[in-house]
């Protein structure tokens, strides 16, 4: 896909931001989008799993257009899999200095802090954007809003708005180059997490627009809206609906430079300065620690709109906030469960809704009646009413009575497409052994 780069007027930061963003997108997260977009279709069903383009023609033709959505519930008994499996961080002590004291409690303190933040259900969450979208991701840093001493807080991030290295083929972010997430903020939400000056360089600029995203070459983001009218474009830069909204850009890149640094002689430990607190520099100076400038790789985190930067300063933490899951890796190419069970999904739909097409059409299959021999209805009346029960069909005496055409028969090959296409589905998803459904020899106890 060809993309033009947008110039942007604004400062170096933002510009820098926005040129990778637009690299990113061309260098393969817009053939993402539109294959994640039709992933979660399949899964949801309810009509999302035929094109817009088979529809229109099913529906020129009096076709039928059934779904018969095999795809959740096998998705869902993986879900069900991993919530009824999933384990919890416990520590065990080794060497050195380690007990059995320390490591309980070690063990109770992340059990605590898991409930906290709730994450056995974004863990959930995460694996379910895995097996559907290819791609789940985790987002964990620290929060003061009901702690001043800071709590751990863990969320996960929609796939579609994420933008991994598209030249790194880790899975470990920490061989990423940067990583972007990609927001639509109001100027509140921009004060709340950027401060009162930030509110205010976004508020002075140009930037705001509509978060349809198809305007950007992008499919229409996840949101509670059920469709996206053109018409509202103009409310939305006349002020008319309430809220204007910013396309942030938040990035987190690595950078490697010369840093002020901690050096603890004795164990040549290395810690970053700007890491550490006040009081913490001071007893490990008193303890013989030494101040050093050494090269060191940090994490650089810029904020920014298309011409506005919000933020634009060293991380305070050593790894990036964004942590991946993928169901299946190899080398920068990720897969879910669903993207292998779109073809028999959709091979099942055809060859379900042509089978019932065909039972359909047996029922009316036509007639053929001699001329002027009908004499209580006209033909019209017979091509309309002619499938109906009880229908009663007078002739002239002496004419040939009308013959009802023999309809074709099912062809012997559509049902074995229905039961391959199911088969296919359950192997590339949840086998039956998984689902508690065995063979009729096999034992209970042994589901």
């Amino acid at each position: 896909m060809s993309i033009t780069p947008i110039t942007v007027p604004g400062d170096d930061a933002a510009r820098e931001n926005w040129a990778r963003y637009e690299y990113g997108k061309a260098r393969g997260h817009l053939d993402y989008l539109p294959h994640a977009a039709r992933c979660e279709d399949m899964y949801l069903g309810g009509g999302r799993q035929w094109g817009a383009d088979d529809l229109a023609k099913l529906a020129s033709e009096r076709r039928p257009s059934y779904e018969f959505n095999q795809i959740k519930p096998s998705v869902n008994s993986a879900i069900g899999y991993q919530v009824h499996n999933r384990v919890d961080i416990a520590f065990k002590p080794r060497g050195g200095d380690a007990d059995l004291a320390t490591a309980t409690i070690l063990s109770k303190v992340a059990m605590q802090v898991s409930d906290l933040c709730n994450l056995h259900w974004h863990e959930t969450q995460v694996f379910s954007d895995g097996l559907i979208q290819q791609r789940g991701y985790f987002e964990v840093r620290m929060s003061f809003d009901t702690n001043i001493q800071g709590e751990i807080e863990v969320n996960h991030l929609d796939p579609l708005d994420v933008v991994p290295d598209p030249d790194s083929k880790a899975y470990d972010p920490d061989q990423w180059g940067d990583v972007i997430i990609t927001k639509w903020l109001t100027l509140d939400e921009i004060g709340q997490l950027y401060g009162p000056s930030a509110r205010k360089k976004a508020a002075e600029t140009n930037d705001a627009g509509v978060d349809f995203g198809d305007m950007d070459d992008e499919v229409p983001r996840s949101k509670f809206a059920s469709r996206d009218h053109m018409g509202f474009v103009d409310a939305h830069a006349k002020k008319e609906d309430g809220l204007e909204r910013f396309r942030v850009l938040d990035r987190q890149r690595y950078v490697y430079e010369l840093t002020p640094c901690i050096v603890w002689p004795a164990s040549g430990d290395v810690q970053v300065e700007a890491t550490m607190a006040q009081d913490s520099i001071a007893d490990a100076l008193a303890n013989g620690a030494l101040r050093a400038r050494r090269m060191r790789r940090r994490v650089k985190w810029t904020v920014t709109t298309l011409t506005a930067t919000l933020h634009d300063s060293y991380s305070p933490y050593e790894h990036y906030t964004v942590v991946p899951y993928f169901a299946y890796f190899r080398r920068g190419k990720t897969v879910g469960m669903v993207d292998d069970a779109i073809g028999p999904q959709e091979a099942l739909n055809k060859a379900l809704s042509q089978y019932i097409h065909i039972v359909n059409t047996a029922a009316n299959s036509g007639w053929v009646v001699e001329e002027n021999s009908l004499t209580n209805m006209s033909l019209e009346d017979l091509q309309a009413d002619g499938a109906r029960t009880g229908l009663v069909v007078e002739y002239k005496k002496g004419s040939t009575p009308p013959q009802k055409i023999q309809p074709n028969q099912v062809p012997t090959g559509i049902d074995r497409i229905i039961d391959r296409a199911d088969k296919a589905l359950r192997d590339v998803t949840v086998p039956d052994a998984m689902r508690g459904i065995g063979g009729q020899n096999e034992a209970g106890i042994a589901i």
